[in-house]
């Protein structure tokens, strides 16, 4: 590839339109017990016309009931007594892969007396996780170690295994290589981000001072010349100067014999005129069973490191875009998505969700007017109220938080009794449980 591959499928993937559109849009109905009713509807479409739906979507059967399929088109139902266990109503697969690209749901509903707390996410997850990234990353460098090994002892002979550059593969060049690896895939997703010209600056300049470390000195604008198109023979001509130079010192043996050297005519032709790329093909070839083989591996080693959704993925050229909209139960406390007239709802990218995975996530209160009236309560049913009353009798954070101490039972009886009198009786005993029981009646008869 005469570009620099990451770079360039930041460019494929930004200047090519996209072939065909899919959009798959999950509305789920949370009940006030915890039930949930998910109704999910994909559409794909090329040219404003109706077109098949990608070949890696798995639909949804079995609990889902199906509404509605045609060309472009599927949409079904399905109800679940727990919304924490709601199925996925989508998977996306790929040959090879052990897991498929698809949403996962959480949900918890707490009862803090005067109100039911519900905390609802969904989160569209790709295929792969950070981990397997970077362990798919050192595998593909400690690969590219091993045939260019090969190819230098397969040129260059037997005095290649008493060369610097031999020993230094067993020091520190497979530790570039690695890292060379992880800080392009890092600067691919800033580049996603970003985007632009001084965005692509910024990220050749890191790559250039992480080979300065291992001694060799290219110019960021040397590879953006390089990623830019310009240089239509090839490798620019400094960074083939700049790579002899730095390769032909560690052709030389660690410890020459009576001045012995080994002879490279001209280092440079035998890394960029093809001798080098020829044979690292061939050895290529060899140890995947041949040129199909070697593509099947550059195929998975791909989907290994951008999952289903990602920059160099099946779906790097079609567009895939989901929308998550949820209905809570009472009156919705926050979410990290956009306000629909009854409903929580986000849109996003496939690509949002690689690798860290995006959803939404949101949290609603339906207030008990009968334990308020049990309590003689004068606070206002808002929003302000809840977060007020679970900073006072709760503890912990998110879907952890939890209403805690002694006092709650005491608090449940008075519901049940349908009178604060228990309550006033504690506050009136002082202690610590007193003065707790005497906060929360102060509270309760605030004029709200």
């Amino acid at each position: 590839m005469r570009v620099l591959p990451w770079v360039a499928a930041a460019a494929v993937a930004a200047g090519l339109a996209a072939c065909r559109r899919t959009h798959v849009e999950v509305v789920t109905e949370v009940g006030p017990f915890g039930t949930a009713i998910r109704t999910v509807t994909i559409r794909s479409s090329d040219d404003g016309n109706a077109a098949d739906l990608p070949e890696n979507l798995r639909l949804p059967r079995g609990a889902y009931a199906v509404l509605e399929e045609g060309q472009g088109l599927f949409r079904a139902v399905a109800s679940f007594s727990d919304a924490a266990q709601a199925a996925s109503p989508f998977a996306f697969v790929a040959e090879g892969m052990e897991r498929s690209a698809s949403s996962a749901t959480a949900f918890r509903c707490t009862d803090w007396l005067l109100f039911r707390h519900y905390a609802y996410s969904e989160t569209v997850h790709d295929a792969v996780e950070e981990q397997e990234i970077q362990s798919a990353l050192d595998d593909a460098a400690e690969t590219v170690a091993q045939l260019t090994e090969a190819s230098f002892r397969e040129l260059l002979g037997p005095d290649y295994d008493q060369t610097v550059l031999h020993a230094r593969f067993g020091d520190d060049l497979r530790r570039m290589l690695r890292e060379l690896a992880f800080l392009c895939w890092r600067e691919l997703q800033g580049l996603d981000a970003a985007g632009g010209e001084a965005a692509l600056r910024s990220s050749l300049a890191r790559v250039c001072t992480l080979l300065r470390r291992y001694g060799l000195e290219l110019r960021p604008e040397w590879l953006e010349r390089w990623a830019a198109g310009e240089a239509d023979a090839g490798v620019p001509a400094e960074v083939r100067d700049a790579v002899a130079a730095w390769v032909a010192p560690a052709l030389q043996p660690r410890a020459p014999e009576g001045g012995r050297q080994v002879v490279v005519p001209n280092v440079q032709s035998l890394l960029f005129d093809g001798p080098f790329a020829q044979e690292f093909r061939r050895r290529m070839d060899v140890r995947f069973g041949g040129p199909q083989g070697s593509e099947r591996w550059v195929q998975g080693m791909l989907a290994r490191v951008f999952g289903l959704f990602g920059q160099m993925s099946i779906f790097s050229l079609d567009e895939l875009e989901f929308t998550l909209r949820v209905r809570m139960p009472g009156t919705l406390l926050r979410s990290n998505g956009y306000l629909g007239l009854d409903s929580s709802f986000v849109q996003f990218q496939a690509r949002a969700a690689y690798p860290r995975g995006a959803g939404l996530s949101c949290e609603s209160v339906l207030w008990d007017y009968g334990a308020m009236q049990a309590l003689r309560a004068r606070v206002q049913p808002l929003n302000e109220t809840a977060v007020a009353w679970m900073n006072l009798v709760g503890a912990g954070e998110g879907m952890e938080r939890r209403p805690v101490g002694a006092l709650l039972g005491t608090l449940r009886r008075c519901v049940q009794d349908n009178s604060p009198a228990l309550l006033e009786e504690v506050a009136a005993q002082g202690g610590e449980a007193g003065a707790q029981a005497a906060q929360v009646l102060a509270w309760l008869r605030a004029e709200g």
